[in-house]
């Protein structure tokens, strides 16, 4: 059991380096149910669902400021999330992780690749 955890966060390493989100693992959230085609948030500690949210929306959504496990459902659309610091990451479609950082907004688009500039 310890290698298979240390291969998924080497794997949740290199992919944050990736995307340069601040991701901290891939593996808690993927445990989890989320109905397609939501994005749905978790309590780290708890595991219980928080939040789930399908709309696309032009502006942030805002939320409760905290760290999350994520889970994206949705095929064909990323989500942006805002950071209390003001930094801005994305998560592709189909993708499952950890924030490390508080959130405070998220933001589903249409978009089927992640651009941060």
């Amino acid at each position: 059991m310890r290698r298979i955890n240390k291969i998924v966060g080497c794997a949740a390493a290199a992919f944050s380096v990736l995307l340069g989100a601040p991701l901290v693992s891939a593996a808690p959230a993927q445990a989890l149910s989320c109905p397609y085609p939501y994005l749905c948030l978790y309590d780290p500690d708890s595991g219980n669902r928080v939040g789930q949210f399908q709309d696309v929306t032009s502006g942030w959504q805002y939320i409760t400021e905290d760290d999350y496990l994520f889970k994206n459902t949705r095929n064909d659309d990323v989500v942006y999330f805002l950071t209390s610091g003001g930094d801005v990451f994305c998560i592709p479609p189909n993708q499952d992780g950890w924030t490390k950082g508080s959130v405070k907004a998220l933001r589903i688009s249409w978009e089927s690749e992640c651009n941060v500039s």
